[in-house]
């Protein structure tokens, strides 16, 4: 995981939407793993401080990000 400058994102939590698979998290690199997922459309989702925050109401924000992908 990078951000928009190329720069790696370390510590950010990435899961599997929808599965009982384990959150995993970025390493200094920004490099993740997961361990035999599930084959085919999944959606990552990602959070971290390092996620851009989306403003949802009165002093609330989001931090998280949904992303889809096909294992």
């Amino acid at each position: 995981i990078k951000d928009t400058e190329g720069n790696p994102l370390p510590g950010v939590k990435i899961r599997l939407k929808d599965t009982d698979f384990s959150e995993v998290t970025t390493d200094a690199s920004g490099v993740f793993q997961f361990i035999n997922p599930p084959a085919g459309d999944q959606t990552l989702v990602i959070r971290g401080e390092a996620i851009p925050q989306e403003y949802i109401g009165p002093n609330k924000y989001f931090s998280s990000l949904e992303v889809g992908v096909t294992i």
